[in-house]
């Protein structure tokens, strides 16, 4: 199931902002027999400052959330990575699980049947209920928005449906009460539909995306976002006397002339057992 939700991922042209990201996730859904799911994926590079793992897990404590969610999403992560890296081997990647994760999990509340059994083995969520996938991706998000004031960090969510039809009323509720989405009914054959969403996503990424949606295709009947926004300074700022022209080594081989960040400290990293 992962490898064909992959199959359905669509790269979107990135730009480079210093200390900022906006990461805009869409599922459209699509009035056709089976399932059919859009995944589109457009990301800015940011620094990244990070708290320390003690007051990150002091937190999780602290708020009750199901490490089970969280052991899921890392595994998640890194089977994600590892199936994008197979196609994509000669290619610099750099994706935002946790905003893929969230957007499918949102999905999981209205699959049934193979495709629920097919989205949980691919999300890892054997042993979880759907009360505590939601209950613990609500946690989740609230404490990402928490964990330091010094960074901004938005995280939102949004259904767009074709107006004139109806849909499952407890898929709405759930995603609003768990992922705090904004569900609008707008008119799809309308040719500002694009321009509506499209404002959304802009304004939630502070103008850093100011378009995902060229059209919509007649039979989209849901488009189901998730956006990210953050802004932040390294935790242990590279010092720029250190930056210096060194060769970056390309993967067929060859080499070329690159401004390289260096410090020098202890980090920490994941080795996967066999």
């Amino acid at each position: 199931m992962l490898k064909e939700l992959l199959n359905k991922c669509y790269a979107i042209s990135a730009k480079m902002s210093l200390g900022t990201m906006a990461i805009i996730i869409i599922i459209s859904i699509y009035n056709l027999p089976g399932v059919a799911i859009k995944l589109r994926n457009r990301e800015f590079h940011t620094d990244n400052q990070t708290n320390s793992r003690q007051n990150i897990f002091a937190k999780i404590e602290d708020m009750d959330i199901s490490m089970k969610l969280v052991s899921a999403n890392n595994r998640f992560a890194f089977q994600l990575f590892s199936e994008i890296q197979k196609s994509q081997s000669n290619k610099n990647i750099f994706i935002s699980p946790s905003s893929i994760a969230i957007a499918l999990s949102m999905t999981y509340n209205g699959a049934e049947g193979k495709t629920r059994d097919a989205m949980t083995k691919a999300l890892n969520f054997q042993g979880m209920s759907l009360e505590e996938v939601n209950q613990a991706n609500k946690e989740l998000g609230i404490l990402l928005n928490s964990l330091n004031p010094d960074i901004k960090l938005d995280i939102a969510n949004s259904i767009w449906t074709k107006k004139g039809m109806s849909f499952e009323p407890t898929f709405m509720q759930r995603n609003q009460n768990f992922y705090q989405s904004k569900v609008s009914q707008i008119d799809f054959e309308h040719p500002r539909s694009p321009e509506i969403i499209n404002n959304w996503v802009n304004d939630i990424t502070k103008g850093k995306i100011d378009k995902i949606i060229e059209k919509l295709e007649p039979n989209t009947v849901m488009v189901l976002l998730n956006a990210i926004y953050f802004q932040g300074n390294w935790e242990q700022e590279f010092a720029e006397y250190s930056t210096k022209e060194q060769p970056f080594y390309l993967p067929n081989g060859t080499k070329k002339q690159h401004p390289i960040m260096f410090q020098s400290s202890r980090y920490l990293y994941y080795k996967e057992s066999h």
